[in-house]
């Protein structure tokens, strides 16, 4: 897989034409913002913080490594709206960093321990004892690279896997959950994540699904469609415990068969 050959894919999911933004199908309406304490990236967020709970932090990487925060919008706004903050690479309109790294991950986790703590502009309003490093396709490559940082509850791989399988190190190193959400055969990157999954670590926590859409999935869509609907379960589960989650993700059959989505799951008892 060459991400240079998924540039044409990415541009057509940035042409898609506009709907309505919405603001999630959770309990909590949510928005994008921007804080100039972390001026590279987009922060989505309930637009009125519950006082009841604390907000996990998910730090996401773009497909094609884009800087551009609005990217994925509707998905990452569809999961705000469920009580999290996603703080995805780039601004929202790009120009401040048109190429992300790795690197833009770890900013973001220490970003929330300083805006959630004494004197930040989110204190005790976020949980930085439950975050998570996820992202598509390049990005996917990214939160496995910081995939170690021992702040992390959970690795979200969406359309990705290693591209050389000489830094299969990387995946050696991490000590937390790893959840993989591919596209079926038509993804570009579906043999590379199938390759992860069969080499991670033996007894380390792992679950994969396909849903047969290709690369881009349904991001796009509205709420970003059953990617949405998945990534929702995904993070409700992993960083919040949900056991209604739970059984949409793991079970006999889990509930996102029914949608169509293909899993399998390992070490998760």
């Amino acid at each position: 897989m060459h991400f240079t050959t998924l540039l044409p894919h990415l541009l057509a999911l940035l042409a898609v034409p506009a709907r309505a933004q919405s603001s999630g199908t959770g309990p909590y309406p949510a928005k994008y913002t921007t804080s100039t304490t972390l001026p590279k990236h987009t922060i989505y967020l309930p637009s009125t913080l519950p006082f009841n709970q604390s907000l996990p932090v998910i730090a996401w990487g773009n497909g094609g490594c884009m800087g551009r925060g609005l990217t994925f919008s509707n998905f990452l706004t569809e999961i705000a709206s469920y009580g999290f903050m996603i703080v995805a690479n780039g601004a929202p309109d790009g120009r401040l960093f048109p190429q992300t790294t790795a690197a833009m991950l770890t900013a973001t986790l220490d970003w929330a321990e300083e805006a959630s703590g004494e004197g930040g502009e989110y204190q005790g309003r976020l949980d930085t004892g439950s975050m998570a490093v996820a992202g598509q396709s390049c990005g996917g490559l990214e939160a496995i690279n910081v995939g170690n940082d021992t702040r992390v509850r959970t690795v979200g791989v969406f359309n990705s896997g290693l591209l050389d399988m000489e830094k299969k190190d990387l995946l050696d190193r991490i000590r937390v959950p790893v959840y993989y959400f591919l596209g079926g055969s038509g993804d570009i990157a579906y043999p590379n994540g199938e390759r992860d999954y069969a080499d991670l670590p033996a007894g380390l926590p792992a679950w994969k699904a396909n849903f047969d859409v290709g690369h881009m999935g349904t991001y796009s869509e509205a709420n970003g469609g059953e990617f949405g609907k998945a990534a929702v379960a995904y993070f409700k589960w992993a960083l919040k415990g949900d056991t209604a989650a739970k059984a949409l993700l793991i079970g006999n059959p889990p509930g996102l068969a029914a949608a169509g989505w293909d899993v399998v799951y390992k070490n998760m008892a």
